[in-house]
């Protein structure tokens, strides 16, 4: 699939982070990213707009959208930004401090042409 063969199911745009825990562990975070993620292991074709740093938060992210076969054709990158990260240290939401990044910075001439065709846009 090329950013404008138009085979798409979904494109998910917004963000993108890595949450992290108490207990050390990193999982997908953001909401665009986990839709992406969740849409992708039912085996829609998914591709994912957002921007994310180069640091390791956005490369272990990267990894994991690849491995669930998430197209990354629009995912930007933001050298100079980090990637957002959740913490929340005791599992309590209320709790949850979030470091906002590079998927902020993203542009709408970002944003994939009208060309670019999906069953949904979410």
């Amino acid at each position: 699939m090329t950013p404008m063969s138009g085979a798409l199911d979904w494109l998910a745009v917004g963000d993108v982070a890595e949450e992290r825990g108490s207990d050390s562990s990193a999982i997908l975070g953001g909401g665009a990213a986990r839709l992406a993620a969740h849409a992708a292991a039912l085996r829609a074709r998914v591709s994912l707009v957002a921007k994310m740093g180069e640091d390791d938060a956005g490369r272990r992210v990267r990894d994991a959208l690849q491995r669930l076969k998430v197209d990354l054709s629009w995912l930007r990158s933001a050298p100079a930004m980090r990637t957002t990260v959740w913490h929340e240290p005791d599992g309590q939401p209320q709790r949850r401090r979030v470091e906002r990044g590079a998927d902020l910075a993203l542009r709408l001439d970002e944003i994939p042409p009208m060309s670019v065709v999906a069953a949904l846009t979410v």
